[in-house]
């Protein structure tokens, strides 16, 4: 493994207070009547951490996802880093997800949940967007975790194979990267959705005989 694809130890984590500040300004965000909607492109789509009540294919322009996160917890370590999935502004672009929706009466535990999920070290920023149902184009305000260009847990972009070598060996408290991109893939390819990226890493992956 190349030593620049290496850190000192896992990326720093968000003090509770910034947390908090954060949650507070969204809860109080979050329209009465719509309820909360939540754009779901990466393990979202195949294990949600709340009770969702209903789901919508969509679509946020301006935005791509991509393996833009290292891992160095969940699905890797500081010595093995794995890539994540990562909403990120891009001109031009437009990201395919689903939009899932909290059960009114349980709004305060579904935020609390995704901020234990998504808000550990700051590299996601809590967004509000605005998607558009694939089958009608109505549009839906919804809240996105969007990756930060600056923080140090974003990765740059890397070639092809370079992200299947990094997933391939890479192994966390969650499991596998591998299992990550399997189950992605899957989910999105069960809605008729698509991630040519991610579908060419798998690729690469099956070939290599490694899943």
């Amino acid at each position: 493994m190349n030593a620049r694809y290496r850190f000192d130890g896992p990326f720093a984590h968000l003090p509770h207070t910034a947390r908090d500040e954060a949650l507070a300004l969204t809860r109080r965000a979050i329209d009465a009547e719509g309820g909360l909607w939540v754009f779901g492109y990466g393990s979202l789509l195949w294990r949600p951490c709340f009770d969702v009540v209903e789901s919508r294919r969509a679509a946020v322009a301006g935005f791509a996802v991509g393996l833009n996160v290292w891992t160095v917890e969940a699905r890797g370590t500081p010595d093995r880093p794995g890539l994540g999935l990562g909403l990120i502004e891009q001109d031009g672009g437009r990201a395919q997800g689903v939009l899932l929706k909290a059960a009114v009466n349980q709004l305060d535990a579904a935020l609390e949940s995704l901020w234990e999920r998504e808000m550990l070290t700051g590299v996601y920023q809590p967004r509000w967007l605005e998607a558009a149902v694939v089958e009608t184009g109505e549009p839906v305000r919804c809240l996105g975790f969007c990756v930060d260009p600056t923080h140090p847990q974003a990765a740059p972009e890397l070639p092809i194979e370079t992200k299947a070598h990094l997933i391939r060996s890479a192994s966390g408290v969650l499991g596998a990267c591998t299992e990550y991109v399997v189950a992605t893939v899957a989910a999105l390819e069960k809605l008729g959705l698509s991630h040519p990226q991610l579908r060419d890493v798998l690729t690469r992956l099956e070939r290599d005989d490694c899943l």
